[in-house]
């Protein structure tokens, strides 16, 4: 596998600090740069929920719309008919702007105040509970969103898929697949 990774296996660390001494005009030190072996069960994945991601739709030929969520940080395929969700709290204050979903806590600013700020915002998602949330559109409407069963999300990321969409929905999220009603 490390010899995928790199073209040159035991000297990736050596070569980049040769570099970036050289950009930064300073010389390098003679001493060999420090490399702090991390074993891999020291390594762990982060396990918090996903805060941004870009979000499509698609209806499949047996009638249940998939939402397929990818992270905001990954820019997706040019021409891709996609649209942002960002939630509240989220480290990236310039995704903000651009999302035309925004998911706030249940105790978040009123939906007016999220509409008024961001122009491109299109939907405010408010946390509910696991199977139940509230969204409202940028005129003004408001309505619960109900899941059967919300698998391994909750509520408001299947709201987000509503963007678009009405009434009583078949919807998947990877293998899980519900009916969402707004």
């Amino acid at each position: 596998m490390r010899d995928l990774a790199t073209s040159v296996p035991g000297r990736s660390a050596a070569l980049l600090r040769s570099v970036f001494y050289d950009l930064m005009n300073l010389p390098e030190p003679p001493a060999g740069p420090v490399l702090a072996p991390y074993p891999p069960t020291d390594l762990a994945p982060l396990r918090g929920e996903v805060e941004a991601w870009w979000a499509r739709v698609d209806l499949a030929p047996d009638g249940v719309h998939a939402l397929r969520r990818w992270p905001a940080d990954v820019p997706p395929a040019e021409g891709l008919d996609r649209y942002l969700v960002v939630a509240a709290g989220h480290p990236r204050h310039d995704l903000y702007g651009l999302a035309a979903v925004i998911v706030l806590p249940h105790d978040g600013p009123p939906a007016a105040e999220v509409f008024a700020a961001r122009p491109a915002c299109r939907l405010v998602v408010r946390h509910g509970t696991r199977d139940r949330c509230e969204a409202t559109s940028r005129d003004g409407a408001t309505v619960t969103v109900r899941v059967t069963d919300p698998g391994p999300v909750d509520a408001s990321v299947y709201a987000s898929a509503m963007v678009d969409l009405t009434g009583r929905v078949e919807l998947s999220v990877g293998d899980h697949r519900t009916t969402v009603e707004r």
